[in-house]
């Protein structure tokens, strides 16, 4: 995150624009301390317990929240459903609604991909072992959050659902357990069936339209390889936002900044990823204590809500925002902690 730092100032500088690399310099200076104010604070299993249970609660709050409004219960303006295209028929273009949140979530694709994240971590805590009838409780929160996800209608939290169970399966047991599971990918699809499954826009409409985006974002890079077009200048130039976390960042920050915003999400996931067998074995041959258990089951589920937000990351350009630094924050407590308790 420092080095992406120094790369966000760099893509500017390099262009002679000094206002815009303070600027942008400044902003993610805040998502760092966002991110420095996990990793310090969540220091002990119990406080990344703890952390993990109410953020899966405040989603579910919201997320109740959009459900009230979308059903006429509530009357929330923030909250209000917007229509988008699902597709194209013979003679007229079907609208739909999708559902949203607020604030930075006011998007129907951020509102998926967190929705995802409280998705993942409910399970976490029904799936957690030796709690006994209370983790049935967290049944209700996962069907709420299932339940507003489909009505979001995004393809890319779909993405991004669609990575969480191989992810997790993979970190539980191993990468074929996790490949094959892959294969039940067609089933999610159909119980999502609609516009988050409908790939025929890859043919025609948006998914021609983001191929188009994609391509323009290349050229661009390979105009400014090295230290990029300049944070948050890519917008200025085509009008749109790349709908790919990581060619944007190319695209922008260069070969330099582009790298080390991947290096970011690959030193958190292999640095979890390397924990999988912490419980199998300890030191003196003594058996694992319940703490480092519990530990090591929301250490995969944090695996997997990361698994899930590169996905998503694919689909969107959310490269520099609160979420992204949640995401990553909570890797680096996880792995933090653990190897403190080893």
């Amino acid at each position: 995150l420092l080095l992406l730092l120094l790369a966000i100032g760099a893509s500017h500088l390099s262009h002679g624009y000094v206002w815009g690399a303070r600027m942008s310099m400044w902003e993610f200076c805040k998502l760092g301390a966002f991110y420095l104010l996990v990793v310090g604070l969540i220091t002990t299993p119990q406080r990344l317990f703890t952390f993990t249970k109410m953020l899966a609660l405040a989603i579910t709050t919201v997320s109740g929240l959009a459900l009230l409004d979308r059903s006429g219960i509530l009357s929330i303006a923030a909250l209000d459903s917007i229509r988008d295209r699902a597709g194209t028929g013979a003679d007229n273009t079907v609208l739909i609604e999708r559902i949203r949140g607020t604030g930075i979530f006011n998007d129907p694709n951020d509102f998926g991909l967190i929705l995802v994240t409280g998705l993942v971590l409910s399970v976490c805590f029904f799936t957690r072992p030796r709690v006994g009838w209370p983790r049935y409780l967290w049944l209700a929160p996962a069907a709420l959050l299932l339940t507003v996800l489909s009505l979001t209608h995004s393809r890319g939290a779909f993405l991004s659902l669609a990575c969480a169970i191989p992810a997790a399966i993979a970190y539980r047991k191993n990468v074929s357990f996790g490949i094959v599971s892959l294969l039940g990918i067609p089933l999610l699809a159909i119980i999502f069936s609609g516009r988050m499954t409908d790939w025929s826009a890859l043919r025609s409409g948006t998914g021609q339209s983001r191929l188009q985006i994609w391509s323009d974002s290349l050229m661009i890079w390979r105009q400014s390889p090295i230290f990029g077009l300049g944070e948050g200048m890519l917008v200025e130039e085509t009008g749109v936002v790349t709908h790919n976390s990581f060619l944007h960042c190319f695209a922008e920050l260069g070969i330099f900044g582009g790298s080390v915003f991947v290096a970011c999400f690959l030193a958190a996931g292999l640095g979890l990823w390397a924990l999988r067998g912490q419980t199998r074995s300890r030191e003196g041959g003594n058996p694992p204590t319940t703490e480092l258990r519990d530990l090591a089951h929301v250490r995969l589920f944090i695996f997997a809500a990361m698994a899930a937000y590169v996905g998503g990351l694919l689909a969107l350009s959310r490269q520099f925002g609160t979420p992204t630094n949640l995401s990553l924050g909570l890797a680096t407590a996880a792995q933090t902690i653990s190897r403190g308790a080893e």
